[in-house]
């Protein structure tokens, strides 16, 4: 008889990061979108990303999925979910 086998979700987040690292995503983005604000373009971008592989936020609760202590992990850097207010995402997008 076969030993029971254990089983845990796979959460699509760590994967879309990893994909972004070997990708070199954020650099790129950062490259062609260059600001002086607190967060880059990159992690900001990747965090949408992100957030759309999850089930997809609307703009303005954004930032509250952004509160997960795995945030640096996820985006980068370590950045307070208010650096991610929906009019900075939109100027960000602005940008692009």
């Amino acid at each position: 008889m076969l030993p029971p086998r254990e089983a845990s979700p796979v959460h699509p987040l760590p994967l879309g990061k990893a994909y972004a690292d070997k990708s070199g995503f954020v650099a790129a983005l950062k490259e062609v979108v260059p600001t002086a604000r607190a967060v880059d373009p990159g992690p900001s971008v990747l965090g949408l990303r992100l957030d759309t592989l999850s089930g997809r936020s609307p703009l303005e609760r954004w930032a509250a999925f952004l509160t997960h202590p795995a945030t640096a992990l996820l985006v980068g850097q370590a950045v307070v979910p208010e650096a991610f207010q929906d009019d900075t995402v939109g100027r960000v997008l602005d940008r692009l």
